[in-house]
């Protein structure tokens, strides 16, 4: 995270970038680029939230002001139907981990889910985005209660995420590693629960896992992760 005279500085690059695109003629045309400012604004934001606790607020302003834009864009547009699936699924994150809205967590990650399986000829450059909604989905519905929903969005986010590691182990490693420790609140519940067997299973395989991403072994990674 920066100190608070670099982020200022950021958001002023960015405020400057908007007044620049807003005095162009025909500004209009360069809707889009503005919102991706937005995004970036909203993201930084979000990510140094812990500064102000104001800036959930106005990082959710910043994604709301791009969501307009993009939601707007006709459907031959995909890049821009990515970007609003995107943002969506900022919004969610907003929704779930720092509000406590769940619901309306829920209806933004499954409109933006609803947007990525719309589109035709799926762009490989936006797994990584699809991986982490599929882990948000998880991660929201573990919250509600409901294992067999985040059981599913897990291993989405499971496949998704082996497929960008198997491509990019030392991108995508520290990712990967994410889902199984997110795993471990399964193991948690499960024991709670009184059901050892299953709870003792996960944690072998959780730690099996690991290992091999430790050491490098890709293969072994394929592993499923629910397999009773």
């Amino acid at each position: 995270p920066m100190d608070v005279e670099n982020f200022n500085k950021s958001f002023n690059h960015y405020k400057k970038a908007i007044e620049i695109y807003d005095n162009m003629v025909d500004g209009n045309l360069y809707d889009q680029q503005i919102a991706n400012i937005y995004v970036s604004i909203g993201g930084l934001y979000y990510s140094h939230r812990d500064m102000n606790e104001s800036h959930i607020d106005v990082s959710e302003k910043y994604f709301e002001k791009a969501k307009d834009i993009y939601q707007k864009a006709p459907d031959e547009d995909v890049d821009s139907k990515y970007c609003y699936a995107l943002v969506l699924n900022n919004l969610g994150s907003i929704y779930c981990f720092c509000k406590d809205e769940n619901d309306k967590a829920e209806e933004y990650y499954t409109k933006a889910l609803d947007i990525y399986k719309s589109i035709k000829g799926f762009n490989p450059l936006y797994q990584e985005d699809l991986a982490r909604l599929y882990r948000n989905l998880g991660s929201l519905y573990f919250k509600k209660g409901d294992l067999d929903e985040s059981k599913i969005f897990y291993n989405d986010s499971l496949y998704e995420y082996k497929g960008l590691y198997d491509n990019n182990p030392i991108l995508y490693e520290i990712e990967l590693q994410r889902i199984y420790n997110e795993m471990r609140l399964f193991y948690g519940h499960w024991y709670n629960d009184g059901q050892y067997d299953k709870a003792y299973k996960l944690s072998v395989l959780l730690y099996v896992i690991a290992s091999h991403i430790y050491e490098g072994n890709k293969s072994e990674t394929n592993i499923e992760l629910y397999a009773d």
